[in-house]
């Protein structure tokens, strides 16, 4: 589960590892965009605000962009605070974006905030990542209800995304060690051709 409060993980962990439990504890760490929607989500799984954070961002009311802001810097504090901590080694970084997105922009603009994250982790905490993934709900070309246009005609191309990640990667440092930034699936389930997801691999 996600949480706010690092020094309760960090004795989850040593309790956990004293208990003799050696499988991988992946922590939660949950972007703040929204205050309504975050303390709705929280109260209904049970994970805690602490009250220093929930005044800040009651303060904020409904200035989106400054609550924005501030919650980038809680959750990049939090992400430094893991890695100091001895308890995290991070290998990659993940992004699902939603479903069915007629517009494959959204996949250029989160490759590209990805890509701008991956070169602060290394430039700043020395991370090298093995992988970045774009995930989410690629249109297929069923019909939705109440949609103008058949399935067919609306969806996007499969390359069309894998060029609109491509882009959004162009400035990702080279010292990535290599990836596949989106593995772009068929209904069935199995991969497409390489020939579609050429320009989204970087060697």
């Amino acid at each position: 589960q996600y949480f706010f409060n690092i020094d309760a993980y960090f004795r989850f962990c040593d309790a956990a590892t004293a208990a003799g439990v050696t499988v991988p504890i992946i922590p939660g760490v949950m972007p703040i965009t929204n205050y309504t929607q975050l303390a709705r989500f929280s109260a209904a799984c049970g994970a805690e605000i602490p009250r220093w954070l929930a005044r800040r961002l009651e303060d904020y009311g409904d200035d989106l962009d400054s609550l924005r802001a501030f919650g980038l810097d809680v959750t990049l504090a939090l992400c430094r605070r893991l890695l100091d901590g001895g308890h995290l080694t991070l290998d990659g970084l993940h992004c699902h974006l939603g479903t069915f997105l007629l517009d494959p922009a959204g996949y250029r603009d989160a490759a590209g905030k990805l890509r701008d994250l991956a070169n602060t982790l290394r430039r700043e905490s020395g991370v090298t990542l093995s992988f970045i993934d774009v995930g989410g709900g690629f249109a297929s070309p069923n019909t939705l209800k109440a949609q103008y246009l058949p399935g067919d005609q609306a969806a996007p191309s499969f390359s069309r995304y894998a060029e609109a990640i491509a882009e959004g990667l162009q400035g990702l440092e080279r010292w990535v060690q290599g990836f596949i930034a989106a593995k772009v699936a068929s209904g069935s389930k199995s991969p497409i051709s390489n020939e579609d997801t050429r320009d989204a691999y970087i060697e």
